[in-house]
């Protein structure tokens, strides 16, 4: 079966990485470390990729997001990931008495539901005994969850670190995306590096150098079967910040319909998007398809000035009914938008600092 869809999954992990350049992890600005006595320093962007001064990536399920106009990288110093989920948003809780593929984690991005249909983590449940869950076995264990907690506001902790893929390991196209999972962690701006070691090979993963070393994933999913044990070696886990090593000044285009929850806009809850001020471009065809998305607040003089179209800025107001700009931003005589402000599709009203221009 996994030659079955071995044609999408290739799609997925040779398009994004084209998309995904990981450099905020790199060269230039060296990771914050996380403050001496454990405390959240800063707030974290966990739900974000950024990519330098690009915003690449929204991975999560809110219906109203705001782009930060900045932000940092600070190293966790671990190769230990832990993800907390609401036992509710996890397993669909209808008359099903059993999860089912389809539904299972439907309140939750794709990312965070492959990682959850993969296995090979740690489980917990509200701070208690860890169950590790290997791979084929996470529907039997969500199952079971759901038939032994009650309590929907229960929290479950799921730990990512190094793990061993087996030849005994059942691994079939309901979840294949194990055998790539530190490589879609890198590429969600999780992750810095792993070491992979495959037949006779030890290969280690890095934002320089993941596009020429895919080749090994190709050459184990066309296989259709494992040859051998697939030892996974993490490396240090990192989180965007809120901070000011990096200015989002771009919003960069990503193909609908990827892994990371469906592209960067492809989101279906997201209703509400705010671009900030410091962002100046948008790239063609970012929010192509997001019909969404109906409200979109602009605080960016030039992405207001860029708005000749309807299409116009990746397709920002194509769906949009309601368009919010800054007043400072319109009042500025410096700025001309004469589509928004002469168009008869829109009404204009004042909304505290904003203008309104509604359909």
């Amino acid at each position: 079966m996994i030659k079955k869809n071995i044609a999408f999954y290739l799609l997925i992990v040779l398009i994004i990485p084209a998309i995904f350049m990981l450099s905020a992890c790199g060269d230039n600005k060296t990771p914050q470390n996380p403050s001496e006595d454990g405390t959240e320093t800063a707030k974290v962007y966990s739900e974000f990729v950024f990519d330098e001064n690009k915003f690449v990536g929204y991975i999560g399920t809110d219906t109203e997001i705001v782009i930060p106009s900045s932000y940092s990288v600070r190293s966790t110093n671990s190769d230990i990931y832990t993800i907390n989920y609401n036992i509710q948003d996890v397993i669909n809780y209808g008359d099903e008495s059993s999860l089912d593929y389809e539904i299972w984690a439907e309140n939750l991005s794709n990312f965070d539901r492959y990682i959850l249909v993969g296995g090979m983590y740690n489980v917990s449940v509200n701070g208690g005994e860890k169950h590790y869950v290997r791979v084929g076995e996470a529907e039997d264990y969500f199952t079971l969850i759901k038939e032994t907690y009650t309590d929907l506001q229960s929290i479950i902790s799921v730990e990512l670190t190094d793990y061993t893929l087996t030849s005994e390991d059942k691994i079939d196209e309901s979840n294949l995306t194990i055998i790539t999972r530190p490589f879609i962690e890198m590429l969600s701006g999780k992750l810095e590096s792993f070491t992979m070691n495959y037949d006779n090979k030890v290969i280690n993963f890095t934002k320089e150098n993941y596009l020429q070393n895919y080749n090994v994933f190709s050459e184990i999913l066309s296989a259709g079967s494992l040859s051998g044990d697939i030892v996974y070696d993490i490396g240090n886990y990192v989180e965007f910040i809120e901070g000011n090593d990096f200015i989002v000044e771009t919003i960069s285009s990503i193909v609908p319909d990827q892994v990371l929850g469906g592209g960067l806009f492809n989101t279906p809850n997201l209703n509400t998007i705010t671009i900030s001020s410091a962002v100046k471009t948008i790239s063609d065809g970012v929010f192509e398809g997001l019909d969404s998305l109906t409200t979109v607040i602009i605080e960016s003089e030039d992405v207001y000035n860029a708005l000749t179209d309807i299409n116009s800025c990746g397709g920002l107001i194509s769906n949009a009914t309601n368009i919010k700009v800054l007043k400072s931003v319109v009042d500025n005589t410096n700025n001309v938008n004469a589509y928004l402000n002469s168009s008869d599709e829109y009404i204009k009203s004042e909304e505290e600092n904003y203008y309104n221009y509604s359909k």
